[in-house]
């Protein structure tokens, strides 16, 4: 893909390419799978409110693009969610 991201497919051709597996289905079961020694757990994301009090905490300004096209409506926490942010 054109992502400038690099993922553990990515990991797992290069270990591939380099001679130290023999295909991405070792390279997971060996190396990069849940419970291996090279798996990193991702933590979970930061709620808004703790980003943007964050991002406020270092003099940032935050706005929220399109509010009424989030799940949150009138009486579904949409009010709420803007005052604790």
């Amino acid at each position: 893909s054109d992502s400038d991201s690099i993922g553990r497919p990515h990991i797992a051709d290069a270990l591939v390419s380099e001679g130290h597996c023999t295909d991405r289905t070792e390279c997971f079961d060996k190396w990069l799978g849940t419970g291996c020694p090279a798996y990193v757990k991702v933590p979970a994301p930061l709620p808004a409110t703790k980003c943007i009090a964050l991002a406020r905490s270092c003099g940032c300004v935050c706005s929220w693009a399109h509010p009424m096209q989030s799940r949150m409506t009138q009486g579904n926490g949409l009010e709420q969610a803007l005052k604790d942010m």
